[in-house]
């Protein structure tokens, strides 16, 4: 069960970042997405590793949230918390 868990949290990820662009995920972030197994923990490349990690963990909790937020029928582009995360991102790659 765990390891199911495991496989539709990163495609709920995937899915929810496809339509996202920088500074939430840059291209090339998405493409490597794509290519990660589970035995893998995500990076960003050229990062260190704390930055690395919050970049990494702040799109997850974008990823989540949007599915959240879709599956009670409600608008993403309005949900303050969705606001807050590409805010975060924005930060930190800035």
């Amino acid at each position: 069960m765990l390891w199911q868990s495991g496989l539709w949290e990163r495609q709920v990820i995937r899915e929810e970042l496809a339509d996202e662009s920088a500074p939430v995920i840059l291209p090339k972030e998405y493409e490597a997405m794509q290519r990660d197994r589970a035995s893998r923990t995500r990076s960003i490349p050229h990062l260190n590793r704390r930055t690395s990690a919050a970049i990494v963990r702040a799109q997850n909790e974008l990823a989540i949230r949007k599915w959240r937020v879709k599956q009670v029928g409600q608008a993403v582009e309005s949900d303050p918390l969705i606001a807050s995360w590409r805010s975060e991102l924005g930060r930190l790659r800035g």
